[in-house]
């Protein structure tokens, strides 16, 4: 599910959200530049930390700050936040 998009440029965009099954899932983070895109889950903070969602994303010419949330221990709404620098 692509929940987010931010643009650094007119030809360079982040695309984040989750995938997995029922919603919950990992992180998804698709880039896309020029006519190639590409998809991958990103870290989540701890290895124990399996269900995870990033909901929004801003882009300056430096990068991309993604944010979301996780489920940890029983508590779901553990904020995160991804810094993605500039490709």
């Amino acid at each position: 599910y692509i929940e987010g998009v931010g643009c650094i440029s007119s030809d360079s965009c982040l695309a984040v959200g989750n995938y997995g099954t029922n919603y919950y899932g990992s992180t998804l983070l698709n880039t896309f530049s020029g006519s190639s895109s590409s998809a991958a889950a990103t870290p989540l903070p701890d290895p124990a930390v399996t269900v995870g969602d990033l909901s929004a994303v801003s882009c300056v010419a430096d990068g991309c700050v993604a944010v979301g949330t996780y489920f940890y221990r029983g508590s779901w709404g553990v904020p995160l936040a991804e810094t993605l620098p500039a490709s």
